[in-house]
């Protein structure tokens, strides 16, 4: 398994359609803010055959430091999980 760096998919995308590279670059990193800021306003976001992007709400929890034993909660956070569609599933 190895890791797909934003400039690897950027080159890759433009080889197979013949863009360039900056003008692939400059979408992917629109798709990443958009999909940013509509998980910052709680939306879901959905792509056909690849899945879906959603905000989840992760609980605080009571968790003990290791370098001092002591006991603290951690907040609230909100993250972001995505669920791939029946189609990547089956690809897979």
């Amino acid at each position: 398994m190895i890791t797909i760096t934003r400039a690897n998919l950027a080159k890759s995308i433009s080889q197979r359609t013949g863009y360039p590279s900056t003008r692939v670059t400059t979408v992917i990193k629109t798709l990443i803010d958009e999909v940013l800021l509509h998980f910052r306003a709680g939306d879901h976001i959905e792509l056909r055959k690849l899945g879906t992007f959603y905000p989840s709400l992760q609980r605080g929890r009571a968790v003990q430091l290791p370098h001092v034993g002591r006991m603290v909660q951690t907040q609230d956070t909100l993250v972001l999980k995505f669920k791939p569609s029946k189609f990547m599933r089956r690809r897979g």
